[in-house]
């Protein structure tokens, strides 16, 4: 049932991207809210990068590249401002920091790999970038 939702929210985005009356889009926009609920930013996905990528890119971590790069993931708003620059709403495949998450970007002739290995935080797991991936194809909502 979880992978038919997201077959689902993607065939309703590329309807979207290709082009669709004023009637269709209120409709994906309403089919995204009900998609978005499903999965809660805050509820599901919050914890996860607290856990798993908080750890490193956090305010606190002066030691850190995060802090000279500001990427930080402490809270909602964190997540939220990468919106249309790291995660592309409507589109997992082309969000990098899915793709980051998922241990899969390629940078030049490598990966960058998060948590880096051998640091002892736990990586990401299906069920959790499946969410991820499903919120955002929902719309990334601040939920």
């Amino acid at each position: 049932m979880s992978r038919q939702l997201f077959i689902f929210a993607i065939i309703f985005t590329i309807i979207a991207s290709v082009g669709c009356s004023s009637k269709d889009t209120e409709k994906l926009a309403e089919t995204q809210k009900k998609l978005a609920t499903v999965i809660s930013l805050g509820k599901d996905l919050m914890p996860v990068f607290k856990r798993s990528c908080g750890v490193c890119h956090n305010r606190q971590n002066l030691n850190s590249p995060a802090t000279e790069h500001n990427v930080y993931y402490e809270n909602i708003d964190d997540i939220t401002n990468k919106i249309g620059k790291f995660i592309i709403a409507g589109n997992p495949d082309e969000s990098s920091l899915y793709k980051i998450c998922e241990q899969s970007y390629p940078l030049s002739d490598e990966k960058i790999v998060m948590p880096p290995p051998g640091s002892g935080i736990p990586k990401w797991t299906d069920q959790e970038l499946e969410k991820f991936a499903k919120w955002i194809a929902a719309g990334a909502l601040k939920n």
